[in-house]
């Protein structure tokens, strides 16, 4: 047992370190850069208005790339995370999230979509939102982002 602790923990160290982000590739287009910032992407949910319990539907999340500059985004295997909270603001989903690193390169206005699908247990009313965590690398300068998407309300009945 005391082995398994210790590979685990060597594994931990060795293995799964994050990305040197300093030592990926540069996007460098030779063109003037540009500030990125929070304009350079757009965050949206869509969510049906009206559900029935046990009937399962599914959330859509789009991350809008707004930018024509080349730029790396850094993120784990899905950028967003999704959230479903009643009516008192309780969270009632759970998401599993993978720490799986994922690269992308993007060469201007691109959207990345994602969908996440779920089964409301009991009536009322809901928040449903998502959240984009990623960094970007652009021209050698590395950003963390963190974007919530406008919250939509869904309506749950028998």
């Amino acid at each position: 047992m005391k082995i398994m602790v210790v590979v685990a923990i060597l594994l931990n160290l060795f293995v799964f370190q994050s990305v040197n982000l300093e030592q990926l590739p540069s996007t460098n287009t030779g063109m003037e850069s540009k500030k990125t910032d929070m304009k350079d992407f757009t965050a949206r949910v869509t969510v049906p208005k009206k559900l029935k319990t046990g009937k399962a539907f599914a959330v859509k999340a789009k991350l809008q790339v707004n930018t024509e500059q080349k730029m790396t985004m850094m993120s784990r295997e899905n950028i967003f995370v999704f959230l479903i909270k009643d009516r008192n603001g309780k969270q009632i989903n759970s998401f599993g999230v993978h720490d799986v690193g994922k690269v992308r390169t993007l060469s201007g206005k691109e959207t990345i979509s994602e969908v996440y699908h779920y089964k409301m247990k009991e009536p009322g009313v809901y928040i449903i939102s998502a959240v984009a965590e990623f960094k970007v690398n652009k021209d050698g300068s590395i950003k963390d982002y963190k974007m919530e998407t406008d919250p939509q309300t869904v309506e749950v009945t028998e």
